[in-house]
């Protein structure tokens, strides 16, 4: 199976994902979206059919309600106790120039949207520059390495698995898609699509990108 297969609850709550995404988006993406959620009448022409689609309206109850949720619990600004060398993080929890009290805000308008959000908790690995080869926290600073967060969409989230490890159900692996500007020319991008794997193998954990050539799933990198 390639990479971005998807868990089967995954497709069955693709649409209903869609629909929330839509209704909070407003009039325009709900117009876009068609005949999806305003039928066709019998024998209208298209442009009949657009006249009527434009006339009517849609009412932005659903992103009202999360909004008025959002603004009643960070009514009062999160508090976050952590050791003092890990304070400056938070100034920029996704090294993206977010703090972490924006972060949070994100986090908690998407689970009110769809009911699901992902967050993943990272750290790349160092490379060492000493003649040992261990890398130090010196290695650490000079490459700006060091822990962040980052959120992903449920629709961002393709698949997943849960296995019984030492009599306890524990998450094995989860595929998240990504995309990734990549530059064509000196004036010109494109974005293409990346799959994060992250998995546990034989109790330790791995994590892998991918891209697709053509068909054919090719791995990124090393492992991590």
């Amino acid at each position: 199976m390639p990479v971005n297969s998807h868990h089967p609850d995954y497709d069955k709550m693709l649409p209903k994902w869609k629909r929330c995404r839509d209704a909070s988006d407003g009039q325009d993406a709900v117009h876009e979206a068609g005949e999806t959620y305003l039928p066709r009448l019998k024998d209208q022409t298209d442009d009949d059919y657009n006249a009527y689609k434009l006339r009517a309206g849609f009412y932005g109850a659903f992103w009202r309600t999360i909004s008025g949720m959002v603004g009643m619990v960070m009514r009062i600004p999160p508090v976050f106790t952590v050791p003092a060398a890990v304070e400056p993080f938070l100034q920029d929890i996704t090294l993206s120039g977010i703090p972490l009290t924006s972060f949070t805000q994100s986090i908690l308008e998407e689970a009110l949207e769809k009911g699901r959000v992902g967050v993943l908790a990272d750290c790349p690995p160092v490379r060492a520059t000493t003649n040992g080869g261990t890398p130090t926290q010196a290695d650490a600073l000079a490459q700006n390495v060091r822990p962040t967060m980052q959120m992903y969409e449920a629709e961002s989230i393709l698949n997943w698995r849960v296995e019984r490890i030492n009599n306890v159900m524990q998450l094995t692996l989860v595929v998240l898609e990504e995309s990734e500007e990549v530059v064509k020319d000196e004036w010109s991008s494109k974005s293409e699509k990346r799959w994060r794997e992250l998995s546990l193998v034989n109790g330790v954990y791995r994590q892998r990108m991918w891209k697709k050539d053509g068909d054919v799933d090719v791995q990124i990198g090393e492992d991590i």
